[in-house]
């Protein structure tokens, strides 16, 4: 009977030796399938359990663009963004120029020219300056309006993926173009929302000129940054994209210094334009003329 029982219990030992002996040595999960399965979390919409794979992945690759990238599209994915392909972010980025309308109309322009053309030629440089930034904008955010729209409500989820993909380290030329379709759509609300449109007109009319400067050019580093990203991204448009980022860096710095001078004198320019908008018909008193209706 011991006989029987040391035996049983020598079956048992070994037995048990072995599932610990294949525990110990079954090989881990690679990153590789990790990072799929957090995908495939994605996909059937799991996005708690999905964050929290990807934060204990990260914990662990700290230096993983991969992983940030996926973290990042989670917010995404929760905003009710899909991206499927990138065919019409790159006709965004490159088509030719679309119809703009001028922020001051050749009329009001030539008015404004008879006006000042002995007191104050650089206020008619400013506006020339104006239209040109503006039409570079509005040209900017007509070719964006075929991408997807964020809902306002999720607005934080997009800020947040914006916040990982700037954390890439060494972004390949798919995580770049990821990264700036995501900049893309995200510029489009902030700029139909008002809170980037530097032309929108219950703002701009009261705004004093260092204000509207600011703001210009906070939109301007905006389509900057998305368009750099751009140029990586689609290596077949760099040319082109480059054209771009050169011609509105001129009109941006042009701008800035038609800007500057007038900065210190702003109620005279003020004045100026008032009464250059009425000479062309313009029945209202308020700057920049029938923009401020």
């Amino acid at each position: 009977m011991n006989k029987v029982k040391s035996i049983a219990l020598s079956l048992i030992y070994f037995s048990l030796s072995g599932i610990m002996l294949s525990c110990s040595t079954k090989k881990e999960d690679s990153l590789e399938e990790r990072l799929t399965r957090v995908q495939q979390e994605i996909e059937v919409q799991r996005y708690d359990q999905a964050t929290s794979e990807i934060n204990s992945i990260i914990e662990e690759y700290p230096d993983s663009d991969r992983a940030k990238t996926i973290k990042a599209s989670i917010y995404v994915h929760k905003a009710g963004i899909r991206l499927k392909d990138y065919f019409e972010f790159e006709k965004a980025l490159t088509d030719e120029r679309v119809v703009v309308t001028p922020l001051i109309n050749d009329e009001q322009l030539a008015q404004l020219q008879k006006l000042i053309k002995d007191s104050g030629p650089g206020l008619v440089q400013m506006v020339e300056q104006m239209n040109s930034v503006h039409n570079d904008f509005q040209d900017f955010s007509k070719r964006v309006e075929r991408l997807p729209s964020l809902m306002p409500e999720r607005e934080q989820d997009f800020q947040t993926a914006l916040d990982v993909l700037a954390s890439l380290q060494k972004p390949n030329t798919g995580q770049y173009l990821y990264r700036s379709v995501i900049k893309t759509i995200y510029f489009k609300h902030l700029w139909v929302t008002g809170q980037l449109n530097v032309f929108d007109h219950s703002r701009f009319c009261y705004d004093s000129i260092t204000s509207i400067r600011m703001r210009i050019n906070n939109a301007y580093a905006w389509m900057r940054s998305i368009l750099e990203d751009g140029r990586q991204g689609i290596p077949s448009k760099a040319k082109t994209i480059e054209k771009i980022l050169t011609e509105s860096e001129l009109a941006i710095n042009e701008f800035n210094k038609a800007f500057g001078q007038l900065e210190t004198n702003q109620n005279h320019f003020i004045a100026l334009i008032d009464t250059a908008a009425t000479a062309a018909g313009v029945n209202v008193n308020s700057v920049m003329g029938d923009l401020c209706k």
